[in-house]
């Protein structure tokens, strides 16, 4: 899992980031169709149409302009889902090597990291999608899971409401938070 003091100072790095004056994302694949999809998801709506948008915003994230990377990553999730988690990480090293700007590999691969409870890597690898991809409500949700399961429910507040602000229609999420606020116990960092 990391020592205490590792994971404070990671929790601490992602924290500052999100605290940053925002910024557009940089080097991202199919960006303009990105911009339409969050203002879509923004929108009052009903919640189908909400679950679409957000299906299309997880699409176009698992996109890639080349083809293996978009086989890469998909042989990684198949890999996750089959529960061969050695094979998926062998997979996700070698996405994040070939394909470094690309923030979706790192999320897989924090994703990953977190399902095998190696939370001080899971967080190093949010830390990498935020800055990649700063809208990323995923990697916001896992982060505030990590820091939940640390005991640190100022910080997954955080978390949540910022990942609600970029996605309002977050299933579970609206109430998770409110069950955090009304139990913190820990400030933000």
């Amino acid at each position: 899992m990391g020592s205490p003091d590792l994971m404070d100072g990671l929790v601490h790095k992602i924290t500052a980031l999100l605290t940053r004056e925002p910024r557009s994302p940089e080097r991202i694949w199919r960006e303009e169709e990105l911009q339409s999809q969050f203002a879509s998801l923004c929108e009052p709506g009903d919640a189908v149409s909400a679950a679409e948008v957000e299906g299309t915003i997880w699409e176009i994230w698992c996109d890639h302009s080349e083809e293996e990377a978009r086989g890469a990553i998909e042989s990684v999730v198949d890999s996750i889902v089959r529960r061969r988690l050695g094979q998926a990480e062998r997979m996700a090293d070698v996405l994040v090597r070939d394909w470094p700007d690309w923030a979706e590999a790192w999320n897989k691969r924090a994703t990953l990291y977190f399902l095998l409870g190696r939370d001080a890597e899971s967080l190093a690898d949010i830390q990498k999608t935020l800055e990649l991809e700063p809208r990323h409500f995923g990697a916001l949700c896992g982060l505030a899971q990590i820091c939940m399961r640390m005991g640190d429910e100022g910080t997954a507040a955080f978390a949540l409401d910022r990942a609600l602000t970029l996605n309002p229609h977050l299933p579970g999420v609206k109430e998770t938070l409110s069950t955090i606020k009304a139990s913190a116990t820990r400030k933000v960092h």
